[in-house]
């Protein structure tokens, strides 16, 4: 068995590969973002759209409110693919990013101001989906987790268990990816609360996964230099291919 400092295993025809964490298959913001507390003035609303859609939503019962992180570009448009939900899990994010998209996708904002010119903004905003309602957070609470996409840095792996290739998978020749969502604090650390399975074609693998990436240690992303907590998807690989 042979270990890389890429974390690949491989034994026989045997790969097992934890490749670098991926930002919601989305690329990395080009140019840096300014977060609300280095802005000398925020992104305001100069058109916000109606939500035709907002009193069924209420007669539905859920929650309304949810509170969601953008990129607003230099021209004041929300730069689309670049969104995550922050709050408002109860209604699960498949259901409420449609929605928030809609809304973005019609609004339209001044840009934000950086040393006397428009810059790229990281912005964080509440939104009442039911009665329209909005604030645009004037800092980023460090109680909150962000999206890789808002990083200067991604969070990059530095330490783990040894990964192994389920015994009774690799005799089956099963092979394939898992992808597990998790919450990397500012001290690198995992917080095993937030471990979420994207994608798994088998319970051996997801077992394995998560195992490997709760024991893992990480050095944080990282935000205009400070440490962030932040939400990552991570890829792992169980291939029978030689490399």
């Amino acid at each position: 068995m042979k270990t890389s400092v890429a974390g690949t295993l491989v034994r026989a025809a045997m790969i097992v590969m934890l490749v670098g964490p991926r930002a919601g298959g989305q690329a990395m913001p080009q140019s840096r973002a300014y977060p609300p507390e280095m802005l000398d003035s925020l992104p305001r609303v100069l058109a916000w759209p109606s939500m035709p859609w907002s009193d069924s939503l209420v007669r539905s019962g859920g929650p309304t409110l949810t509170t969601v992180q953008f990129l607003i570009d230099r021209t004041g448009r929300w730069e689309r693919g670049k969104l995550w939900l922050v709050f408002g899990w109860q209604l699960g994010q498949q259901a409420l990013t449609p929605l928030v998209e809609d809304v973005l996708n019609r609004a339209t904002f001044t840009p934000a101001i950086a040393s006397g010119r428009p810059e790229r903004a990281l912005t964080q905003m509440t939104i009442d989906l039911g009665t329209g309602e909005y604030n645009i957070a004037k800092s980023l609470p460090d109680s909150l987790s962000y999206s890789e996409l808002f990083a200067d840095t991604p969070p990059e792996r530095l330490s783990g268990p040894p990964m192994r290739y389920p015994s009774a998978l690799l005799r089956a020749s099963v092979q394939g990816e898992v992808i597990v969502e998790f919450v990397v604090g500012i001290d690198g650390v995992p917080d095993p609360a937030s471990f979420r399975v994207i994608a798994s074609p088998h319970p051996l693998f997801t077992e394995e996964a998560l195992r490997v990436m709760k024991g893992s240690r990480y050095k944080p992303a990282t935000f205009f230099g400070r440490p962030l907590k932040s939400t990552v998807r991570q890829p792992m690989i169980f291939s029978l291919r030689r490399r």
